[in-house]
């Protein structure tokens, strides 16, 4: 096993604790949490870590990590040595870890011990141009992945595009069930494959237009262009929210938050941006609110864009905040909700009140969106923490 004396860290924050029916918080408004123990994994930037059981797994630009998530141990590494950027946030199962890499595919590994079961190349370089892939979606037993790219072959009048692939894998042998080609936006040089949504056996993929398939044929049930003003041409950064009745979309380049109805795809409402706001991150769904933050324009400033509460029935602005956020920068990060228990949200390495918009504390460290499980927030990026 490795030594863990290396760079980037592992670590983790201890929100609350629940004993009988009451829930005590640990970390108080204000103090930001500090690491209750940490790893050093050497690996640069980790992704978002995925928590599983006792294990947390996290995907660097040389490895794929597993680490116990109560001792901080590492249980397995398994090296990827991949080139630039081009990583996925893992999906676990009960057996395997799924994630893909840029120009490489997407692979499966033994949760328990880190080898590798199966690996799928797809069509990872189409006349030398490397096709990116979406964070991996587990949906029974079948794995859903959006590639993304755009071959030297596509071409109009000079203007360059990028085409989406779905591709829907059985998790234990990596095999094709179907494909669904989503067709190819125009103007594009380069984006960012999105993962898809899934609901009662349909998987939304948002892309030049909205689709709805179904889980087990790959057939379109519908295609809506009914937030074409916002995505045409431009992209959707993030995977549709399905609650209830409503499919939600966020992270376009316009900067538009979307609500479509889930039957038939049809526009319920839409949600303009602040002015001079170029892009929304992905929403996040509580209750009957959504919550988007922002990446400032070119009279915005960056460090103050703003995070707001919109009412899921309608659209209307319920708070807006301009707390610092610095980690909102990167519109495929999505904030992660934790309101009941502790009535915080987290963007990046700030956290936010829930009901009001106002700034608690910010991690004193560079991280990626958290993830929060029993109680506890744990944080990729330059680091990788659990905090107390």
């Amino acid at each position: 096993m490795p030594e863990l004396n290396r760079r980037t860290l592992l670590t983790s924050v201890g929100i609350a604790s629940t004993v009988g029916s009451t829930t005590q918080v640990s970390a108080s408004f204000g103090m930001p949490p500090s690491p209750s123990w940490s790893v050093d994994l050497g690996s640069g930037a980790l992704t978002t870590p995925v928590v599983s059981g006792n294990s947390g797994f996290t995907v660097g630009p040389s490895s794929v990590f597993s680490v116990n998530i109560k001792s901080g141990d590492l249980r397995w590494e398994f090296p990827v040595n991949i080139e630039g950027t081009g990583l996925t946030v893992p999906a676990v199962n009960e057996d395997l870890v799924f994630f893909g890499t840029e120009g490489q595919g997407i692979r499966a590994l033994d949760r328990s011990n880190g080898k590798e079961v199966w690996e799928n190349p797809l069509n990872s370089v189409i006349e030398g141009v490397k096709q990116g892939y979406s964070h991996p979606v587990i949906a029974g037993d079948t794995i859903l992945v959006v590639e993304n790219g755009n071959p030297n072959s596509i071409s109009r009048d000079g203007e360059s595009a990028v085409r989406d692939r779905l591709y829907a894998l059985d998790s234990s042998t990596g095999k094709v069930k179907w494909t669904y080609d989503a067709g190819i936006a125009w103007g594009l040089e380069h984006a960012h494959a999105p993962p898809v949504g899934i609901s009662d056996g349909t998987v939304y993929l948002a892309a030049n237009d909205v689709h709805a398939i179904d889980l087990s044929s790959g057939e379109a049930t519908w295609v809506s262009e009914a937030g074409s003003s916002s995505f045409k041409n431009n992209r959707i950064l993030s995977p549709p929210i399905v609650t209830g009745n409503t499919v939600f979309l966020g992270g376009g380049y316009t900067g538009e938050v979307v609500a479509l109805n889930k039957s038939d795809g049809s526009l319920r409402w839409k949600k303009a941006p602040a002015d001079e706001t170029e892009t929304w991150s992905a929403p996040t769904v509580i209750r009957d609110q959504v919550f988007v933050g922002a990446i400032g324009g070119s009279g915005l400033d960056r460090d103050s864009a703003p995070v707001v509460a919109l009412s899921a029935s309608d659209g209307s602005t319920v708070w807006e905040s301009t707390a610092a956020l610095p980690s909102v920068y990167d519109p495929t990060v999505a904030p992660v909700g934790k309101g009941e228990g502790s009535g915080k949200l987290f963007f990046g390495n700030t956290a936010l009140n829930q009901n009001t918009g106002k700034k608690l504390y910010t991690f004193d460290r560079d991280t990626s969106s958290p993830t929060v499980a029993n109680g506890r927030i744990y944080t990729g990026g330059s680091n990788l923490s659990k905090l107390k």
